[in-house]
Parts: C-alpha cells; structure tokens; sequence
C-alpha cells in the first residue's frame, strides 16, 4: 500500500490490486468505501465497476482480493483478468498486483506472465537466501527474466544493509 501510496501522490494515476486472497489487508478496511473486489470483477464477465478512489489520496484506487474461489490459480489464468489489466491499462498510468507467496501458490507465477515487471519483495531475516532464490528463479522462468528483489526490514546498523545480495 506504502509503494502504491507513494506512486499516487507523486502524481500518477495508480491502481493496487490485491490478489493474496488467503491474506487480504484490504477486505475488511474500514478506511476504503465498499466496492467490487477482485474476484467479483475476474469470476463475473458482467461486472462493469466504477473503481473507488482512496479517501486520502484521491489518485490511487484500490481493488481489494474478495473471497476465495474454488481454484485460487484460475484467477492468473483467466481471460478475464488479461482482459481486466487490459482495460486497467488505457485507464491508470501504475497498476500493482499484490500477489500472494510465489513457493507456496502459482498465483504470483501466472500474474507475473501478465505484469511488465515482476518485483519480488522479501523480509529480511525472514525469508532465507536459499527461498528467495528459488522464488527469483521460478518468478523468472514466467516473467520472462523481468524480475527485480527488493528486501525489506533490514536495520540500518546491520551490515546487510551494505552488504546484502541475491546472487
């Protein structure tokens, strides 16, 4: 949300949708009106929503996951969604799919066949260096190579702050 929070307020038109639906932040928000979410708008061909802006800044508009359908890996394999980021396209000049852990679902692999970048986001200490590599290779393999890692929570007096790399 931070990412997409900044993207906006510099003055692009930005969309964040929420695909980690075992994990939505956003679903039950109270600080974002009610509107369609992401699985109403992929499951349903005859949704036609009105995304709703942010109340705090007005140029990032959020789709929220919604519930679970039966199979989680339709969603990235969906026509609709190629169509839905087709039409996010002509509208938003950013567009974030949060997905969901790549090693535990295809989600993320199958989105990120659709996304123009791939950005892996690990926690340090939390995430091992054997686990995002093998997330960065299997992200690779669908996004075409176009994946870039961004770790997160690194102290500022630790040496991995300096020091720290994938490869």
């Amino acid at each position: 949300m931070d990412l997409a929070a900044s993207f906006a307020q510099s003055g692009k038109k930005m969309l964040l949708v929420e695909s980690d639906i075992k994990r939505s932040l956003l679903r039950g928000s109270n600080s974002m009106p009610r509107n369609e979410t992401l699985t109403e708008e992929a499951f349903n061909t005859n949704a036609n929503t009105a995304l709703v802006s942010h109340p705090r800044v007005p140029s990032l508009f959020v789709l929220p996951a919604g519930s679970s359908p039966h199979n989680l890996s339709e969603l990235g394999e969906s026509q609709r969604m190629r169509q839905l980021l087709r039409e996010w396209r002509e509208t938003f000049d950013i567009i974030i799919i949060d997905a969901p852990p790549v090693i535990l679902f295809t989600d993320a692999r199958l989105l990120s066949e659709m996304a123009d970048l791939t950005v892996q986001v690990a926690k340090y200490r939390a995430a091992t260096r054997t686990s995002v590599q093998r997330a960065h290779d299997l992200l690779s393999k669908h996004a075409n190579g176009n994946v870039e890692i961004v770790l997160t929570g690194v102290p500022k007096d630790s040496t991995a702050y300096h020091n720290y790399y994938v490869s």
